[in-house]
């Protein structure tokens, strides 16, 4: 019985001097899990100092069971333990631990050879990440077909109504430029001789 009530003692003692908790509940059946963390408030229940009996341990257990089930449902939440998100390459994955690890050896040990290391996987994870890019930029240009919506109203929301067209623009020898090639022309020279006189600084 002292053992017990030395362990009821300690776990409440624990629960009222600011620990955070957390834990985690899987549920197959739907795919869901609970998040759950116990903030460290201190609780108002107060440790009972007259257990004396294997009674007054039980009610002590349930109290503290109560307690935690109420601080349980008032701070979990369940969230979807799946999404829709593709997963990284296991190719990818692994350069990225590689790459973590390098980067904390090379912090702790800051050796020539440790940081070449942990910069060479950087740069490896950084090609691996932008050719994931390209691929799924590719698979979602072949997907956009004629009545692809989202490509279509994307389309309808950058297309301006009501547009006013840019007037005739003069050329550096006093002609005139018309037609919207001739003003592209025009503009193109315009910003090449401004920056033409203001060379940038060696």
């Amino acid at each position: 019985m002292l053992l017990a009530n030395s362990l009821i003692r300690k776990l409440w003692s624990s629960l009222n001097h600011n620990h955070n908790f957390r834990t985690r509940f899987s549920n197959e059946a739907d795919g869901t899990y609970a998040s759950v963390i116990l903030k460290g408030d201190r609780y108002t229940t107060a440790y009972p100092d007259d257990i004396v009996s294997t009674d007054d341990i039980d009610n002590a257990i349930g109290t503290l069971t109560s307690h935690i089930t109420t601080v349980v449902e008032n701070s979990s939440r369940t969230v979807p333990a799946k999404s829709n998100r593709r997963k990284l390459p296991i190719d990818v994955s692994e350069l990225i631990r590689d790459k973590n690890a390098a980067l904390g050896r090379a912090g702790k040990y800051p050796t020539s050879e440790n940081r070449s290391r942990a910069r060479a996987l950087q740069r490896k994870v950084k090609a691996g990440m932008k050719e994931i890019r390209n691929e799924n930029w590719s698979d979602l240009m072949s997907e956009i077909s004629p009545s692809h919506k989202p490509y279509w109203g994307l389309v309808k929301a950058l297309k301006t109504e009501g547009a006013v067209p840019i007037p005739a623009l003069k050329r550096p020898d006093n002609s005139i430029a018309f037609d919207d090639r001739e003003k592209a022309n025009c503009l193109a020279d315009g910003i090449e001789y401004q920056c033409s006189e203001n060379p940038p600084y060696n």
